[in-house]
């Protein structure tokens, strides 16, 4: 009994592990996939007036 007991808080902890693991991937990806965006938006339109000034 103890041990089944104990090894099911080890599966829980391993879960809520997965489980922080995977928010704070979710959270990392929200916030650098607009930001990795803006920049190459903002590259682009530098790149395009430096072309268009030269």
């Amino acid at each position: 009994m103890i041990v089944r007991n104990s090894r099911r808080t080890e599966a829980r902890r391993f879960c809520n592990v997965n489980l922080t693991l995977s928010s704070q991937l979710s959270l990392l990806l929200t916030v650098i996939f607009p930001s990795l965006i803006i920049l190459l938006f903002s590259l682009s339109l530098t790149i395009s007036s430096r072309s268009s000034l030269l």
